[in-house]
């Protein structure tokens, strides 16, 4: 059982920091290359079907399909103008910020107040000063960041830490990332150009429907 939650844990872990790497940044030729040959992806793209396995299929065909272009310069940068396109702007056509999906006018509100202050109760810091805490890219890689935690309780025997912080997930991923992130993602799939962005968005959706169903069951057998 313990073997197995650890297992399932670091898989999350790494779809968590893809996930907040490709809202931060613009895909490059390294980063595709690394995501095709990458043992992780490349077994749980090939587990029996899932919703999952489906959406990640997807997502590595345009990755590679990118990559088998005869002009693979031209491809990416076409990717950086929609990165630009969707998420920077001047008028971005996608605003990936929980303030604005909650509906609120000021980037700065009390959405932001609440994620920043919910940040610094786990003594987490957000590096990336471009961005603020309640963007897409920043709240995944705090569920990167606790899943990370929740591994290293698990590897040093303290269960009771490993619990505490599966519940912390599990209340982050119900009272903020499942209110929001997949209208985000929907609203990506809809306004992009780019295949490889729409395909990204449909696994983002697939991945955090299915991480908080396994977080659900997980509470309910672990705690």
């Amino acid at each position: 059982m313990i073997d197995e939650l650890r297992n399932i844990i670091r898989v999350r872990t790494y779809f968590y920091y893809i996930f907040k790497h490709i809202f931060l940044q613009e895909f490059t030729e390294e980063f595709l290359n690394r995501l095709l040959n990458d043992p992780v992806l490349k077994q749980v793209a090939e587990m029996r079907e899932t919703n999952l396995s489906e959406a990640l299929r997807e997502f590595l065909a345009q990755a590679s399909a990118v990559l088998s272009s005869s002009d693979i310069e031209g491809r990416i940068l076409d990717l950086r103008v929609e990165y630009t396109r969707l998420f920077i702007g001047p008028i971005p056509v996608v605003i990936p910020y929980e303030t604005v999906y909650r509906g609120e006018r000021l980037l700065k509100g009390d959405t932001w107040s609440t994620i920043r202050n919910w940040y610094l109760d786990d003594g987490y810091l957000l590096d990336d000063k471009s961005v603020l805490e309640d963007h897409a890219g920043v709240e995944l890689e705090y569920m990167a960041h606790l899943s990370e935690e929740t591994e290293r309780a698990i590897d040093s025997g303290n269960l009771d830490e490993a619990k505490r912080l599966l519940l912390r997930q599990k209340e982050f991923m119900e009272q903020h990332l499942i209110k929001w992130i997949p209208r985000l993602c929907r609203d990506i799939e809809e306004r992009t150009r780019e295949p490889i962005y729409k395909a990204f968005a449909k696994l983002l959706e697939t991945f955090i429907n299915e991480d908080q169903k396994f977080l659900e069951k997980v509470i309910e057998e672990f705690l």
